[in-house]
């Protein structure tokens, strides 16, 4: 499956994505320092392990080391968040972009079928077509959509060669 392909199944998923990363990275808190000792004290330890003895000095090293922890896995866990809002916005206006270049009657198709997810006994009604059509101009779509994504493609290709 293509990217293309990919986003006609994934578009409403992938914006409920995009939802819920917005509201995590605005109201983010990320690890509680006490989630942080925890997993330190009862997480695995970096250090060789001896079979006969206990690290002593382990629970000096917690002490010293998990606000520094928290606040590096709270960088990290923000910097995933925000990357991965930015990628899935990134492609979805892409992809949004791609539908409007279509002609104007498979946009419109196009964004009903992917964007507000109706279902095909409503666009026979809507459209007066049949299924056969529907998945016609489903496939037509997707190659014309495919011609768009191979044109940016080489256009990044391009840059990156030169």
């Amino acid at each position: 499956m293509d990217t293309v392909e990919r986003l006609f199944y994934e578009y409403q998923n992938m914006e409920k994505e995009i939802k819920l990363l917005r509201s995590q990275l605005e109201h983010f808190v990320g690890i509680t320092e006490n989630e942080m000792l925890d997993t330190m004290v009862y997480g695995q330890s970096d250090e060789p392990k001896v079979k006969t003895s206990k690290n002593p000095y382990r629970s000096e090293v917690i002490a010293l080391s998990y606000k520094e922890e928290t606040e590096r896995a709270n960088q990290e866990l923000y910097q995933y968040l925000s990357h991965r809002y930015c990628r899935l916005n990134q492609e979805l206006h892409f992809f949004e972009l791609a539908v409007r270049q279509l002609p104007d009657d498979l946009a419109a198709f196009v964004t009903d079928l992917v964007m507000v997810s109706e279902s095909w006994d409503n666009l026979m009604v809507k459209y007066h077509i049949s299924r056969s059509t529907i998945s016609r101009w489903k496939q037509k779509a997707i190659k014309e959509l495919r011609l768009i994504y191979t044109i940016r493609n080489k256009q990044l290709e391009e840059f990156l060669l030169s």
